[in-house]
């Protein structure tokens, strides 16, 4: 057994190795046992929910010299807390990737992600998995997109998470487009939002100083979530439901933007755009509604 895993069972000699729970000892980046990037690579190789944690009074900064192995298991990674630990791309790495499977789960708490490559997910490159993130600051991605989630089947859930000092904050992009069916006219009545298989949800998160914080097409829902001193606050687009309720934005450039090229005939819904029981204040602009109906006129009553 390699030091490091706390917990591990050999199913056969030719067979993977069951769920392990390992624990990184050392905030140095030269794969070695008990670093971080060994316990990816540990955790990748056994086969159920593997987690991995952080020793008991280990705090600082773990700064990569590369990317970070691609994650291709369920995988739970709890750290110590977001002021006790770092993870720094140094601008050149990217630090979590779920890109070569499918329909696995990532996730993550208790850290600090900040400074990576300027690229597409330099901090978190999601596609086609189910991320859920708690506790967690992502911050300084000065190029590229701090957080990226694309295509049908991707489920991304921020909780209580921090976005800041970025050029450009989450983004979401592609997946199929729910119709609701003839003679409904509200998704409450409808009662199907899992209908979605490209969502992007915000609950009590802060946005703070970046230059887009989120931007999305697909399915979009922001709860009890805090908006200051962003270029583009939330700027939605496509024909999926968006809710935003509860939240507070102050002093951003453009607080809330929807936009669409709907097809005369789509049934989106009377409370497709639901903005409800937020706060406005000191923002360049507040709410800006233009979605448009593909024979070019506009109309907003898919608004709520």
């Amino acid at each position: 057994m390699a030091a490091g895993i706390v917990a591990v069972m050999s199913v056969g000699s030719q067979g993977p190795v069951a769920a392990a729970t390992i624990e990184v000892t050392s905030l140095a980046d030269d794969g070695a046992v008990g670093t971080l990037r060994e316990a990816i690579t540990t955790a990748n190789l056994t086969a159920g929910d593997d987690v991995i944690t952080f020793a008991s009074g280990l705090s600082g900064t773990i700064t990569l010299t590369s990317a970070l192995p691609t994650i291709s298991d369920n995988l739970t990674v709890t750290g110590p807390g977001e002021s006790d630990l770092t993870i720094d791309g140094d601008a050149q790495f990217r630090v979590f990737d779920t890109t070569t499977t499918n329909g696995k789960m990532l996730v993550l708490s208790g850290m600090t992600l900040r400074n990576g490559q300027g690229v597409d997910g330099g901090l978190l490159y999601n596609m086609r998995n189910t991320v859920l993130i708690t506790d967690v600051t992502f911050r300084d991605q000065s190029s590229g997109k701090a957080i990226v989630s694309n295509e049908a089947g991707s489920y991304v859930t921020c909780t209580r998470c921090t976005f800041s000092e970025s050029a450009h904050a989450y983004s979401a992009n592609h997946g199929p487009t729910p119709v609701l069916p003839d003679g409904q006219s509200s998704w409450v009545a409808y009662d199907d939002d899992s209908a979605f298989t490209n969502t992007s949800t915000f609950i009590e998160s802060t946005f703070l100083n970046n230059t887009t914080a989120i931007s999305t097409e697909r399915y979009t829902k922001i709860v009890d979530s805090t908006f200051s001193g962003n270029g583009n606050a939330a700027n939605i687009r496509g024909l999926n439901r968006s809710q935003i309720t509860g939240s507070t934005f102050r002093d951003n450039t453009v607080a809330v933007s929807h936009f669409a090229w709907i097809p005369t005939t789509f049934n989106m819904g009377t409370d497709n755009r639901f903005i409800h029981d937020n706060t406005f204040v000191g923002n360049t602009t507040a709410i800006r509604l233009t979605d448009s109906k593909n024979d070019g006129a506009r109309y907003q009553g898919w608004a709520t």
